[in-house]
């Protein structure tokens, strides 16, 4: 496997949630899985670049505002945030207010 020293990638848990029905098709089930422990993993590497100022720009792929105090702390600290999301057009106005810029 290829490494890239300038990213890295945060894996966490999942935890089986039980059966859910299918937003498609309501006569189906399927799996419900939850991913667990990558915001608290991504959240805490952002505060150690942030004290460090080990780079001087953050590029964060999330649309969950458990983001916003490390998003807050790293820009506190001189460092650019820029903000990419699958949905554009449903950002959470606290994550825009808390970005340098939309990607």
């Amino acid at each position: 496997m290829r490494t890239y020293p300038q990213v890295a990638l945060r894996l966490g848990d999942l935890s089986f949630d039980g059966w859910k029905i299918d937003s498609k098709d309501s006569k189906k089930l399927k799996l419900d899985f939850k991913q667990k422990g990558v915001d608290v993993k991504i959240g805490l590497d952002i505060a150690w670049i942030a004290v460090r100022k080990t780079v001087d720009k953050i590029v964060l792929v999330a649309e969950d505002s458990d983001f916003i105090s490390p998003m807050k702390s790293a820009r506190r600290k001189g460092i650019l945030v820029y903000l990419n999301t699958t949905d554009q057009k449903q950002i959470k106005i606290e994550l825009k207010e808390h970005t340098d810029f939309i990607i």
